[in-house]
Parts: C-alpha cells; sequence; structure tokens
C-alpha cells in the first residue's frame, strides 16, 4: 500500500511540475515563429546548419530549441533535415488560426496573466495594470496584433458559425443585424445557409473593413451591408434579429447594459435579440475550457462569462424577456429574447 501511495504521489507532483513549468512550451512557440523557424520549414524539411544561416541564427543555440521544439511534437529530425509535423505544420497553415493566438500569448497574455494577483487582490483588470492602459487601447497602438486578435475573432466565428446558423430559423428574418461581428463571418455563414435574409454586420470601422473580402468569399456580399460604429454609442436599427455572439462576456455588468440598452433601442415590435456565449452552470463547476475562459476575461478585459440566470437579470434590465435556449455545441448556448 505504501508503494502505491508514493507512486500516487510522485505522479501528482510530477504533473503539478509540469503544469508550472507550462510557460516554457509558450515561449519556445513565439520564439520560433519570431524566428521564422516554421516558415523556413514550410516546404521541406532543411538541414539545421542551413536552417540556421536562414535564420541568422547561433547554431548551438537553435540546435537546442529544434530539440525542446521536437519533444513539443511540432518539429522532428529526418535524414534531409529538420522537418515539420502535422501538428507543427498548423503554425504555417493560414487556415488554422493558431499562429496569431501566439503571437497575443507572448505580447499580451502572459504578461497581463502574471498580475493575476493584483486582480485577485483589487478586483481590478490585470492587463491595464499591467500595460498601463486597456487590451483595447494597448491595440490600437499596436496595429500588428489587432490584426492578430481580428484574425482569431474571424476563425472562431467561422468554427461555430455552422452550429449557430442550424441551431435557429433564420428564415423568418428579413434583417440579421450581427452586432460586434467583426470581419462579417459569421453573418457570411448565416446567409450561406439561409437564403431568404439580407444582413448586416456593425463593429469598429477598423473591424468591419476587412469584412468584404470575407462576405465576397462565401459569395453574399449582395445580400449584406457593412456598416462601422461602436455599439456603446448607438445600433443601426431596422433588423429583425439582432446577434451578439461572444460580445458581452468581454464585458462588466455595466458595459453589458449600455449594449443591450442600444440593442434594445434599435429594434421595432416582434425584433429577437440572439445571444450567443459560453454558459456557467446554476449548479455545478463549469468545464475546464469554460472555466480557463472566465479567468481570461477577467485578466484580459475585466469580463466574466455567466450563468443562464445573469443573463436573464441582465436582459431584464435592458428591457428584454428571455424567451427560450438553445444549445449550439459544447457550453455555448444561444439565449433568444424579446422585447418585454
Amino acid at each position: 500500500m505504501s508503494a502505491l501511495i508514493e507512486s500516487d504521489s510522485s505522479s501528482d507532483r510530477t504533473r503539478l511540475i509540469d503544469l508550472i513549468h507550462g510557460y516554457r512550451a509558450t515561449c519556445m512557440i513565439v520564439a520560433a515563429i519570431e524566428l521564422g523557424l516554421f516558415d523556413a520549414l514550410r516546404d521541406a524539411p532543411v538541414g539545421e546548419d542551413l536552417l540556421a544561416g536562414r535564420l541568422r541564427a547561433h547554431r548551438p543555440s537553435l540546435q537546442r530549441l529544434v530539440r525542446g521544439l521536437a519533444v513539443l511534437g511540432l518539429v522532428e529530425r529526418r535524414p534531409a533535415g529538420v522537418g515539420l509535423t502535422a501538428m507543427g505544420r498548423l503554425l504555417v497553415d493560414a487556415d488554422a488560426g493558431v499562429r496569431e493566438r501566439a503571437l497575443l500569448a507572448g505580447a499580451e497574455y502572459l504578461p497581463a496573466w502574471q498580475g493575476l494577483r493584483h486582480g485577485v487582490a483589487t478586483g481590478g483588470t490585470a492587463f491595464d495594470h499591467a500595460f498601463g492602459m486597456s487590451a483595447w487601447e494597448h491595440r490600437q497602438r499596436h496595429p500588428d496584433l489587432n490584426a492578430c486578435l481580428n484574425r482569431t475573432m474571424a476563425d472562431d466565428q467561422a468554427r461555430s458559425g455552422r452550429a449557430i446558423a442550424c441551431a435557429c430559423d433564420f428564415s423568418r428574418f428579413r434583417l440579421v443585424v450581427d452586432v460586434g461581428g467583426g470581419q462579417g463571418a459569421l453573418i457570411a455563414e448565416i446567409l450561406t445557409r439561409w437564403p431568404q435574409p439580407a444582413g448586416l454586420v456593425f463593429d469598429q470601422p477598423h473591424v468591419v473593413a476587412g469584412a468584404a473580402e470575407v462576405l465576397a468569399a462565401a459569395g453574399v456580399q449582395g445580400r449584406c451591408r457593412v456598416v462601422g460604429g461602436s455599439f456603446f454609442e448607438s445600433v443601426p436599427a431596422g433588423g429583425d434579429a439582432y446577434v451578439l455572439q461572444h460580445i458581452l462576456h468581454n464585458w462588466p455588468d455595466e458595459r453589458c447594459a449600455a449594449i443591450l440598452r442600444n440593442c434594445r433601442a434599435a429594434m421595432a415590435a416582434g425584433s429577437v435579440l440572439l445571444v450567443v456565449e459560453n454558459i456557467v452552470p446554476d449548479d455545478a463547476d463549469p468545464t475546464a475550457h469554460v472555466a480557463m475562459l472566465d479567468l481570461h476575461m477577467m485578466v484580459m478585459l475585466g469580463g466574466r462569462e455567466r450563468t443562464r440566470g445573469e443573463f436573464r437579470s441582465l436582459l431584464q434590465a435592458a428591457g428584454f424577456e428571455l424567451a427560450h435556449c438553445v444549445s449550439t455545441h459544447a457550453a455555448v448556448e444561444m439565449l433568444e429574447a424579446i422585447a418585454a
């Protein structure tokens, strides 16, 4: 029995140390991206001497990084040189949406998460404490990071868009307004599946600047308008359905209230509001994904994941009545609300 206990204890200790050292993998991946290592291996394996020359890197140090990346399963040594594994190839795949997440992690997430203690102790936003400004302001000053965020958001919308388009009968609407719709990936999916409605994608002007290309690629540009603005000021009127996909979790309650009130002011009688969010169970712990995402929202933006009851309270305070909820996938639900 004592041997079994010792084995379990050793296993727990090893796993705990691996968790503590998780930052190493992030930093290795980010460094390799910034060096251009994955791009250099895109087409074919490359010998380590040639690779060091192409990257203008210190060969012995590069060799050690390559060895570490091999441990992570991102590269492998072959007779022809260092090559990408299937997982490593995701970092050069423009459709995978992974590379941009790594760059954001290195530039913003790691420094912000180091302020977690401050956020928990004070209730403040760790990112603001670490950078002296909000994440939104920081990205306005760094267009490359803003482009990374837009790319990751478009990827998330595209991957969840099909489930959302299937979860609701959009044929009953004349005009679907995607509030905070980024570059239009979700509205493109909805209009592709449902030929009846027209669409409108609404977000900040510098964000929706890239929407025309997305809509054109989906073949729905003739059925969708693009409008720039701030949902804290107003929302375009005239829609039958207003969609908020993973918008409210970015913000504390008072900011959510402003968004919802502006949606309510834009809506005519009979219009519906569709809120797509991760749902925290009222009487159980959330999934690991939702729990970690909730902490990430707290650290980065001061937002949060919410229970269905908390969403109901937000909606009621803004003049809505929660009509029903539909599961789209995993912990994500679509909450359909009508004017109270």
